[in-house]
């Protein structure tokens, strides 16, 4: 074997920026409504408040339940081996220990679309289960694109769609 062979691929933990690429759909929106609202009617109207608070609920409520599942976690990604790093505990996970992934698509990001019409359409997580039956969970947060983390490091997955791809904060996996 050469020395090449556990040398790290990626690095992925929750950034700054990562929180930016995914509220920016969000942020647009609500430029644009408050922008048509004064355009329109020349001071914001409270239907257009009302709808941004619902607007902007959907989306909190992902967010917040994303970054509680990952924050502090960081994902290693070497040959063969997946590392999760929590709270000063390293977990390796080998290709071969996994049994299943399932990647929770909304609809537009299931049929591959960049037309996103809601703002938490751009929200995303992965379900990796191991041969021993724990449960780790890989929001967008910690990887923005995960179906192609998971077509990089060659793992089979499946694809389901969910409307809402919202976490419970209540169930979390073991790790």
């Amino acid at each position: 074997m050469d020395g090449c062979q556990d040398e790290i691929k990626m690095t992925f933990k929750i950034s700054l920026m990562n929180h930016f690429s995914m509220l920016k759909f969000h942020i647009i929106g609500t430029f644009l409504m408050f922008g048509t609202s004064l355009i329109i009617y020349s001071y914001i109207n409270i239907v257009f408040v009302l709808i941004w608070i619902l607007y902007s609920m959907s989306v909190f409520f992902i967010h917040i339940s994303y970054y509680i599942y990952n924050r502090k976690m960081e994902l290693i990604v070497m040959n063969e081996v997946l590392i999760f790093k929590k709270k000063g505990r390293l977990i390796y996970l080998k290709i071969i220990d996994i049994k299943s992934v399932t990647l929770y698509l909304p609809p537009t990001k299931y049929v591959k679309s960049n037309v996103y019409l809601l703002p938490f359409e751009c929200y995303h997580y992965c379900e990796i289960r191991t041969i021993d039956n724990k449960k780790i969970i890989i929001t967008s947060l910690i990887c923005v694109e995960i179906e192609d983390l998971l077509k990089l490091i060659d793992i089979p997955y499946e694809s389901k769609r969910c409307f809402y791809p919202f976490l419970s904060i209540v169930n979390q996996p073991s790790l």
